[in-house]
């Protein structure tokens, strides 16, 4: 961590942006969910270098990342069902579990 003045602290007016649709801001504010304050503003904050402009910079390019990731829309999760071989092998791991329990009960 840098010892000088050069912090970056970059503040996105996440609300009150025109340039994002509603339901990319949202997906910005799940992503960056722990940087937006009680304002709806996001708080990018760079001290990687000890050149302001620099640190600058890469508190953009982090806040560009963001953007990016929140413009793709998250694609649906198609369920699957499980093959006929893994649900063989399931029943058979729970019948070889069964018979170990079995085998462990004696008269005592």
């Amino acid at each position: 961590m840098n010892k000088v003045a050069s912090k970056i602290e970059l503040v996105f007016d996440l609300q009150g942006t025109r340039a994002l649709d509603d339901e990319t801001k949202q997906r910005l504010a799940t992503l960056a969910r722990n940087r937006i304050d009680s304002r709806g503003a996001l708080h990018v904050i760079s001290h990687k270098t000890r050149d302001r402009a620099r640190n600058l910079d890469d508190a953009r390019e982090k806040l560009r990342q963001l953007v990016l990731r929140a413009l793709e829309p998250k694609t649906p999760r198609r369920p699957t069902r499980p093959s006929a071989a893994s649900r063989r092998r399931r029943v058979e791991k729970k019948r070889r579990q069964g018979a170990r329990k079995r085998d462990r009960q004696g008269d005592y």
